[in-house]
């Protein structure tokens, strides 16, 4: 770990040219394109001065540090950049990223800002995997925020900087194939690296602070107090005067003063009697609301209604709790699913307990399965998906699944503006999320099942896993996969096995 400011600002520049590369390689592996990039030597520079580097439209990412370096600091993209990156990552056409870089405007960048944050997103994850290998003493990096327009206009306002901040920045020259050379900086506020405080240096702060604020309170204090006490002196004074001023007080007057009192004592007089008889007429009350009896509790007509005989009690209907009662709305399948591994006497038909031990997963699977690669487009495996009638396909081979993908994730990933419905609405940005990769958008981990686990254990590894489908894989790789529909057709065909054994019409009632 560097001893100084002066080796950690230069162990940090010498670090962020490998993050740019790191970052360089990562872009490369997911989008197999050939990228290269290089450094330039540190410089000082000011918010006024990067207008000479980045003169048009600008992608900031701010980004939180906490380790050795601590504080926010900004990665910058030139609107080459930006529009080349963001646009590799949703596979726009080369036309398009060509015709962007040279007449985008802020307009056109903050269509594509949800790419834009993906990037700040790799990005950022590329630089911390570095600086956790490379720099010791580094604890984390966050995104706290994304800027895209001119952020030398405004900087306190868009990214927290003054105009006359000084930066320590490193340029960075990328190049993407086919395209031009596009220019990055990372830009470090010489704050962040000075130590941060040790706790001891903290708490002396705290206490100067408290002190320094205790001070003022003393010396008010004080004021006030002489200020009072100057009052109660004046006060003082004025009655003494006034007591030598003022004449002695003769008989009369003390006359006149008894004879207005005598009045307000009779009335008090009065009063009393009056009062002492309220609060007798009200004790004999509240003694006889003591002295009622209890009204005795109804348990004689409860006892009434309860069945005199075994009969009776034979007779009397089971109590069922509603699917409303227990069925969560947020995860209704797994919950039933949970409710039945558990409790299978709410299976319909009454299915036994023996039901969910008897069947298997390689009884209930699907051995169809629809295959897919990473590096296959959505709009691909969603034709495979279509032709084999499924919700899902798994990524990758029988003995290697390397992810799984539903229909609702390939719906997730897909522009909204490509249904019909929307259609007049569609632009070449939308039809081009049809091309974007699996990979960026299929679950893994995979669990597996093996084919002699029992309905109970596949069911209880869906809820424990929050997933509606496991692949069923033996010694010689995936052999079929089990989905919750494969799970209720399974329960649906015994419920009427059952019924056709015991006589019982299955048939849904038409409607009236």
């Amino acid at each position: 770990m560097p001893d100084t400011i002066a080796e950690l600002e230069k162990s940090t520049i010498e670090h962020t040219a490998g993050a740019f590369d790191a970052f360089c390689e990562d872009i490369a592996g997911m989008f197999g394109v050939g990228v290269e990039g290089t450094a330039s030597d540190q410089q000082i520079v000011t918010m006024k001065e990067l207008k000479s580097d980045f003169k048009k439209v600008t992608a900031v990412f701010i980004i939180e540090s906490k380790g050795v370096i601590n504080g926010d600091f900004y990665i910058l993209f030139d609107q080459d950049a930006l529009f080349t990156i963001a646009g590799t990552f949703v596979m726009l056409p080369e036309k398009i990223i060509v015709q962007n870089r040279r007449t985008g405007k802020e307009k056109e960048a903050n269509e594509i800002a949800d790419a834009v944050g993906e990037v700040g997103n790799l990005l950022v994850g590329s630089w911390d995997k570095y600086f956790r290998e490379e720099m010791e003493g580094h604890v984390h990096l966050l995104q706290t925020g994304t800027f895209i327009g001119k952020p030398w206009l405004k900087p306190e306002e868009n990214i927290g900087l003054s105009k006359e901040s000084e930066l320590v920045a490193v340029k960075y020259e990328m190049t993407i194939e086919p395209f031009d050379s596009v220019l990055c900086m990372a830009a470090f506020p010489k704050s962040v690296f000075e130590p941060e405080p040790s706790e001891e240096e903290k708490t002396e702060e705290t206490d100067e602070e408290a002190s320094q604020e205790e001070e003022p309170k003393a010396e008010e204090t004080a004021t006030e107090t002489e200020a009072k006490e100057e009052v109660v002196t004046e006060k003082t004074d004025a009655a003494e005067e006034e007591a030598k001023t003022e004449p002695p007080a003769d008989q009369p007057t003390e006359s006149t003063e008894k004879t207005d009192e005598e009045p307000v004592a009779e009335e008090k007089a009065t009063e009393e009697p009056a009062k002492e008889e309220e609060k007798a007429a009200e004790e004999p009350a509240e003694k006889a609301d003591d002295s009622e009896e209890p009204v005795p509790d109804a348990e004689p007509a409860a006892d009434e209604t309860e069945p005199e005989t075994e009969e009776e009690k034979e007779e009397q209907p089971f109590e069922t709790v509603s699917e409303t009662e227990t069925v969560d709305e947020d995860r209704p399948v797994s919950k039933v699913i949970e409710q039945m591994t558990h409790s299978p006497a709410v299976l319909p038909g009454e299915i036994t307990e023996n039901f969910l031990t008897d069947i298997q997963a390689q009884n209930v699977m699907r051995t169809d399965i629809a295959w897919a690669t990473q590096d296959d487009t959505v709009e691909a495996v969603l034709t495979k998906m279509q032709q084999q009638n499924t919700g899902y396909a798994l990524i990758g081979k029988p003995d290697a699944i390397q992810g799984i993908v539903s229909k609702s994730d390939i719906q997730g990933a897909l522009s909204p503006y490509l249904q019909s419905i929307f259609s007049k609405w569609k632009r070449e940005l939308d039809t081009a999320t049809l091309q974007i990769k699996v990979r960026w958008i299929m679950s893994r981990p995979v669990h597996t099942l093996r084919p002699d686990a029992t309905l109970a254990v596949v069911m209880e590894t869906m809820c424990k896993h929050s997933v509606r489908a496991l692949p069923v894989a033996d010694e010689n790789g995936a052999c079929g996969i089990v989905t919750v529909y494969t799970i209720f057709n399974a329960l649906n065909a015994a419920r009427a096995d059952q019924a056709d054994q015991q006589g019982q019409n299955t048939d849904v009632p038409a409607l009236s």
